[in-house]
């Protein structure tokens, strides 16, 4: 690996919390992409921030509920994280300066509330509820108080529901005698792996539907506009519900359907599901993978997914290509590699325009007389 300077791991450090501009952040992807220990490094420093995630997740709670002072805040924070004690950077080794330098970035970055891929939002309508915000080109991964898991997409909210607990202390304690919420509420994108209980059913409201856990890892896509919910299982088995079904979290209620592994089902708008069996549901959670991967989707959902992936604004120049179908299969790298890719497949043309990038029918050279 060439050799990397302090500059080198703060770029990888604002990459990988979403705080790069669209430009910056191909320009880091096609960096990262150059060199394999360079891209080793990106994966390590991304496990990190994943790996610490609840302790941040405490410790921000603990802050907004006690009103502490940020520095001792910082303190008890990285008196829990699994890293090295400071050294001295003159005359230690780099990398473990470097890892914990920027564990403490990260640490310190989500308690002062800076651009981190999660956002942590408390009070609003529902003072006993947290919202967790990922935007445009950024990704994280959100560790519930009950031991599941969500990776959230790019431009996607979660709410943690607890209706249950008046404050947020109640809701600091409340994992210690098994009483948290275990309701979310979905805007976007999220794969969720939960630890199943029987006795407390997991869920996830979206759209029109509720996917309730049998022991799983799920996928649920849910943006604004599309066409109804969709529910990808990787393992385990999922109960889908009418959300208007579900009135009370409490009460058991027959599912429309129960989805095994291998499953994909989409509810509509008018309350119409569609399940398909044995399907390619890794194709479904390939984003996860930094993978982007289509199978005979609508131009028109693929350059939304593009635009949120890139904080891109790429546009169609005519709405009609918006029904053309796109079988892609491709490293989630750059968004030129992408539109050129699919402009190949599908015989169109890229074109910059402004502030935004036009995907367009080839403009045909007049045939001579």
């Amino acid at each position: 690996m060439p050799e990397t300077h302090d500059d080198d791991w703060n770029r990888l450090t604002r990459y990988l919390a979403g705080a790069q501009s669209q430009a910056e952040a191909e320009a880091t992807r096609a960096w990262i992409a150059e060199d394999a220990a360079r891209a080793a490094a990106a994966d390590e420093m991304s496990s990190a921030w994943h790996a610490t995630a609840p302790a941040v997740h405490v410790a921000a709670l603990r802050r907004a509920a006690l009103v502490a002072d940020t520095n001792d805040a910082v303190a008890r924070l990285l008196s829990r994280l699994p890293v090295s004690t400071p050294v001295d950077t003159a005359t230690a080794s780099p990398r473990p300066g470097r890892r914990w330098w920027v564990a403490y970035g990260m640490a310190a970055a989500a308690l002062l509330g800076v651009a981190l891929p999660v956002a942590l939002r408390t009070g609003g309508n529902d003072p006993a509820s947290v919202t967790y915000k990922t935007g445009a080109a950024q990704r994280s991964s959100v560790y519930l108080p009950d031991g599941s898991r969500a990776d959230l997409r790019a431009s996607s909210t979660l709410r943690v529901l607890s209706p249950s607990h008046p404050s947020l202390l109640a809701r600091l304690t409340s994992h210690r005698n098994g009483s948290e919420s275990r309701t979310v509420e979905l805007i976007g994108e999220a794969i969720f792996t939960v630890r199943h209980d029987a006795s407390r059913p997991f869920r996830v409201l979206a759209g029109g539907a509720v996917a309730e856990d049998l022991g799983t890892v799920f996928g649920v896509r849910a943006y604004p506009g599309e066409e109804g919910v969709r529910i990808a299982v990787s393992e385990g088995a999922v109960a889908m519900h009418r959300r208007a079904d579900v009135p009370n979290e409490a009460e058991s209620h027959t599912p429309l359907t129960t989805l095994g592994a291998g499953d994909v089902a989409t509810l509509d708008s008018a309350g119409n599901v569609a399940v398909v069996h044995n399907a390619d549901v890794a194709a479904e959670l390939a984003w996860m993978r930094d993978r982007l991967v289509f199978r005979t989707q609508r131009l028109g959902v693929v350059v939304q997914d593009l635009n949120r992936a890139f904080n891109a604004r790429v546009v169609l120049a005519d709405p009609m290509l918006g029904d053309q179908r796109v079988t892609l299969d491709m490293p989630e790298r750059t968004l030129d590699a992408t539109l050129n890719t699919i402009a190949t497949l599908l015989d169109l043309e890229v074109r910059p325009s402004g502030d935004s990038t036009l995907l367009a029918r080839p403009s045909r050279p007049a045939i001579p007389r």
